[in-house]
């Protein structure tokens, strides 16, 4: 026989811990309404800000990277009078910029070809700070070396290349670099660093054609 259920008391109910705990809270939750409500509303307007935020931010990129695409056509068309003001005109809108980072290397490139070798070297010096774009590294690094050996300071010339090796995660760049490192050793008389600079390279497995056929000049130059 099935014993009859024992009812519950409300004094009984009212000591359960749990419905205590829950009593406690609504009653916190009631005379702190308006607190609670302030606090939603922050959290609300914090969202809506960050959400204003991003699209602007958004729209900013869009605008600096069609910019950029616009110089970039301009220096396929050879006006690079047009294409130096595009430039300097994104690095002063998008300081800070992706885009503002690379305007710079452009414009040093741009320089080193013109002969401007200090505006380049201070174009590209600042580049190479953030270096953005892994690609530009070595062009970067080895037009910055390029203007060291041609101000007569190879060691700076090294010293920016061993920076552009150090930075580039690209293998096939470093192997580039480090064999521009040797053509200037080579020129310094440096024969034993740049004959183990050129060894290392060769014994690589699975170079690039063209790295494979710039090593084996560099080691055509060596005495035997």
């Amino acid at each position: 026989m099935l014993k009859p259920k024992r009812k519950i008391t409300r004094k009984e109910i009212q000591r359960d811990p749990f419905l205590e705990t829950v009593d406690k809270l609504e009653s916190n939750i009631n005379k702190n309404k308006k607190l609670y409500i302030n606090i939603i509303i922050g959290l609300m307007l914090a969202t809506i800000a960050f959400n204003i935020i991003k699209n602007k931010r958004s729209e900013r990129l869009q605008t600096a990277n069609s910019s950029l695409g616009r110089a970039l056509v301009a220096i396929e068309q050879g006006d690079l009078d047009n294409a130096r003001f595009q430039l300097e005109t994104i690095i002063l809108e998008y300081d800070g910029e992706t885009s503002a980072s690379t305007a710079g290397y452009y414009l040093g490139k741009i320089s080193f070809d013109d002969g401007d070798f200090d505006g380049a070297k201070n174009y590209l010096i600042e580049y190479m700070k953030d270096h953005p774009i892994d690609i530009f590294v070595p062009g970067a690094s080895k037009m910055l070396a390029a203007i060291a050996v041609i101000n007569g300071d190879s060691n700076a010339a090294e010293k920016y290349l061993d920076n552009g090796i150090a930075i580039t995660y690209s293998k096939t760049d470093k192997m580039v670099l480090k064999l521009e490192k040797a053509r200037i050793i080579l020129n310094a008389n440096r024969l034993s660093e740049a004959r183990s600079i050129i060894k290392e390279i060769s014994s690589t497995e699975n170079i690039p054609q063209r790295i494979k056929q710039k090593t084996e000049e560099l080691h055509g130059m060596l005495p035997s």
